[in-house]
C-alpha cells in the first residue's frame, strides 16, 4: 500500500510492481536500484484478496558464477552497459574487458541469438560463447560470455594440417611418377613406334 506506507517500488523494484499490478507470478532476472538478481515474485492472497507478493532472490555475483567453474571447468561473466562501455557484473576470471569488444558488445545487447567469437589475448587463442541474457520481461540485460582457450587445439590442428599437406604432396608426387609411367608404357612408346612405321613407308 504505497499510500499508506510510501513503498513505491516503480523505481527500484518493477517486478515486484508488475507482479502486484497482474496478480501473477514474475521470474527471471532482473536489475533493480539495489541490485541485479534472479528472483521469483509471487503474488500472495489472504481469503481472495491480494495483499502483496513474497519474493525469493539471489544476487548475480562471483560467488554464484564459482560453482559452475568448480564443476564443469570453464570460466563464465556476466558483462552488463555502464558509462564508460560494460563492465563485469560476475565472472570467474581475471580477464579485462579491451575498448576494442566495446562494439561487439553492444551488437550483442541487440542480438537475440548465440554468437561465437575467436581472439588472441594473453599469447592464448580463445573461443567465446556470447549470449544475449534477457529480463522477466525479454529486455537485454547482460551478456553472458564464456571463453575457451583453444590453443592446444590449434596447434593440434596446425600440426595435423601440415601432416595432411605433406602426405598430400607425396601421394601427388607418387601419382604424378604412376601417370607419367604409365603414359610412357601406354601411349608414347606405341606412338613412337607407330610413328617410325609410318616414315618407313
Amino acid at each position: 500500500k504505497p499510500s499508506r506506507f510510501g513503498d513505491d517500488l516503480s523505481l527500484t523494484r518493477q517486478g515486484v510492481v508488475d507482479a502486484n499490478a497482474s496478480r501473477k507470478s514474475v521470474t527471471g532476472l532482473e536489475n533493480g536500484k539495489f541490485g541485479f538478481g534472479i528472483r521469483g515474485i509471487e503474488p500472495v492472497f489472504y481469503h481472495n484478496e491480494h495483499v502483496g507478493t513474497v519474493e525469493i532472490g539471489i544476487s548475480v555475483n562471483d560467488a554464484l558464477l564459482m560453482p559452475l567453474k568448480k564443476k564443469f571447468g570453464f570460466d563464465v561473466s556476466i558483462v552488463i552497459p555502464d558509462k564508460e562501455g560494460f563492465k563485469f557484473k560476475a565472472r570467474t576470471h581475471s580477464l579485462g574487458i579491451p575498448k576494442k569488444s566495446i562494439p561487439w558488445l553492444s551488437k550483442m545487447m541487440k542480438e537475440k541469438t548465440i554468437r561465437f567469437k575467436q581472439v588472441f589475448k594473453n599469447n592464448k587463442h580463445l573461443l567465446t560463447l556470447f549470449a544475449p541474457l534477457k529480463d522477466y520481461k525479454g529486455d537485454t540485460l547482460a551478456v553472458l560470455a564464456i571463453p575457451r582457450d583453444i590453443t592446444r587445439i590449434k596447434e593440434k590442428v596446425k600440426k595435423e594440417n601440415y601432416t595432411m599437406a605433406f602426405i598430400s604432396l607425396v601421394f601427388l608426387i607418387f601419382l604424378l611418377s604412376v601417370l607419367s609411367f604409365i603414359f610412357q608404357k601406354g601411349v608414347s612408346k606405341p606412338l613412337s613406334i607407330l610413328i617410325s612405321k609410318i616414315q618407313k613407308t
